[in-house]
């Protein structure tokens, strides 16, 4: 993906975290639940919790390896036989990763599809369910076929966060919780901050903060990932989406402080 070694370090520590999670947990969350049955006399009620038998898992790209085994392996753990299709863009570590896997899982129960939209709509078509992390254009398509067989979906998609400042915070620690949210992995991902909303009494003096901590950041082709604050964008196409909307900014009256060029390199799509 190209993006820092602090953010890679993240993610690898992220799926650790859930994977020893979930085999301390899945045990006591699968177990036979005994329940009231009333208003029948003499009968027994239970909950039982059954596989549902081939789950479809479409993966996204900004963070590839937790964001699709997130929903692999509790899939797996439920004892699901498991089809993952990681983005064309970024399937090395998904495939080795399932590779990994497979040393110790049965045969068969972990498989990896690699390819495009086509090979998506393969897995939707014969999955009995479909997990997906991506765009809501991404959900909305997924969910359509899906629907076509009345297949479930679990959908986790784009996000549009605010962040709001008051005038009581402390604006040095808001200005770094607001580059950081704003600059992890780049901003590719749903839960990063998109805008910021602050109190006017105050706003001055936390752009001035802000504008300080985001010059402060590394970034470029000439820095290492090992040192990197943030990196380049996936590709040329994200670029464009972000020069569209900053095309939008400034003609509605927005001026920019900080950047807002493309950083010409043959490295890396920087910005």
């Amino acid at each position: 993906t190209g993006k820092p070694q602090v953010d890679v370090v993240g993610e690898l520590l992220g799926i650790c975290l859930e994977l020893r999670a979930l085999a301390r947990k899945a045990p006591r969350w699968l177990r036979r639940e005994r329940v009231s049955a009333a208003p029948f006399v003499g009968k027994r009620g239970y909950v039982t919790y059954k596989p549902r038998g081939v789950v479809g898992v479409l993966g996204p790209w900004n963070a590839p390896l937790h964001l699709t085994f997130v929903d692999a392996l509790p899939a797996l753990i439920a004892g699901n036989a498991v089809i993952v299709k990681p983005s064309e863009i970024t399937p090395v570590a998904v495939f080795e990763a399932a590779q990994a896997l497979n040393r110790v899982l049965p045969a068969g129960l972990l498989s990896v599809v690699i390819g495009g939209p086509e090979a998506g709509a393969a897995v939707v078509d014969h999955a009995d369910m479909v997990c997906v992390t991506g765009s809501s254009a991404t959900g909305r398509r997924v969910m359509e076929r899906a629907s076509r067989r009345l297949t479930p979906v679990l959908l986790e998609l784009g996000g549009n966060d605010p962040m709001i400042v008051l005038r009581d915070a402390d604006l040095d620690r808001a200005a770094r919780a607001a580059a950081w949210g704003g600059c992890l992995m780049t901003g590719q991902v749903c839960m990063s901050v998109e805008r910021v909303y602050v109190e006017e009494s105050v706003a001055a003096e936390f752009t001035r903060k802000l504008e300080a901590e985001l010059r402060a950041l590394r970034h470029g082709p000439a820095v290492p990932q090992s040192e990197a604050d943030l990196g380049p964008f996936i590709g040329p196409r994200q670029i464009e989406i972000v020069e569209r909307h900053l095309a939008d900014a400034r003609a509605k009256g927005a001026r920019v402080l900080l950047g807002g060029t493309r950083t010409e390199s043959a490295a890396g799509a920087y910005f």
